[in-house]
């Protein structure tokens, strides 16, 4: 079996646990449950900067839809390049697959995800990803997000950021500040999934 796939089995069986873990921890009170959710943004930007990263120089069209039900969330996110600076105009050079659990509300947002980065024409290699996604405070946000890619750069990466408005989108935009994360992170990396998990599975 491929090194690379043990990440994305243990990350699903861990979806797949959470129905059992809540049947333990059974809430005091018997809420409604939210229907399934959708979300749908058509985005232009006058450049594509991804983590810092200049994709494209110039203008792109970036698509995107996100599903919920119950905590659980896939999302698709695509880039057109709609000018002939990397002479791949009218196409999608990059669809990015995510996968997870979400908690949202108006105060704050986490989310932890599988992510498949597609890059077609963009120059980079396909890679995966298992990332920690988090902000709060309103109206002013805060926030936090970490990342492995177990595929690829087989490395840890952080960012921090700040958002003065709206509800950002936490898996496309360029960073306010990155750094790649020494080995021993990944015991507060791991420290910071069990209770997340734990967190969840206690939710109506």
């Amino acid at each position: 079996m491929s090194r690379s796939l043990i990440p994305v089995i243990v990350f699903f069986s861990l979806l797949l646990s959470l129905p059992a873990a809540r049947a333990q921890h059974p809430p005091r009170a018997v809420l409604k449950e939210a229907g399934m959710a959708g979300k749908i943004d058509v985005d232009f930007s006058s450049q594509y900067i991804w983590r810092g990263l200049e994709l494209n120089r110039q203008a792109v069209f970036q698509p995107a839809i996100r599903l919920g039900d119950k905590g659980l969330e896939i999302e698709a996110l695509g880039n057109m390049d709609l000018t002939s600076s990397n002479e791949n105009r009218g196409k999608f050079t990059r669809w990015i697959y995510r996968a997870g659990l979400a908690r949202r509300t108006q105060e704050g947002e986490v989310a932890f995800s599988y992510f498949y980065y597609d890059n077609q024409y963009i120059g980079y290699p396909k890679t995966q990803e298992i990332g920690l996604e988090a902000r709060w405070g309103y109206p002013m946000f805060a926030g936090g997000n970490v990342y492995w890619d177990f595929d690829n750069a087989n490395g840890f990466y952080s960012i921090l950021r700040s958002v003065t408005s709206g509800i950002s989108d936490l898996s496309g935009s360029s960073p306010n500040w990155r750094s790649v994360m020494p080995p021993a992170t990944t015991r507060i990396f791991t420290s910071a999934l069990r209770r997340l998990l734990s967190w969840m599975s206690r939710l109506p």
